[in-house]
């Protein structure tokens, strides 16, 4: 079973097999985007960090899509999923590291 992320006006939840993590809005710190080059294809990543608590999944989870297109809605500031799919997903086999979220930022 892969993992499953969930979220509500309160925060995030990441299900992973047995173990799950959550983070609340207004704990989250930062959050990347960023690609692992896994050969053959490639591999969109998110990591959400509130404190020492870290999420880090990747699009293969599920509900993956539904959250990074609906942070900004929780998180004002947040860049929107049309502005950094593309910079993260080309050219491709590169990282290109993204902070799309920093807590204070303008």
């Amino acid at each position: 079973m892969g993992s499953k992320v969930t979220f509500d006006d309160t925060g995030v939840v990441l299900e992973d097999g047995p173990r799950t993590t959550a983070i609340r809005w207004k704990d989250t710190d930062r959050i990347f985007v960023f690609k692992k080059d896994l050969v053959v294809v490639d591999l969109i990543c998110t990591t959400i960090e509130a404190g020492s608590n870290v999420l880090n999944f990747d699009e293969d989870a599920e509900g993956w899509l539904q959250l990074v297109e609906g942070l900004p809605v929780y998180l004002p500031g947040c860049i929107q999923f049309a502005e950094w799919f593309e910079k993260v997903a080309f050219p491709a086999f590169a990282t290109n590291p993204i902070l799309i979220y920093k807590r204070g930022a303008p």
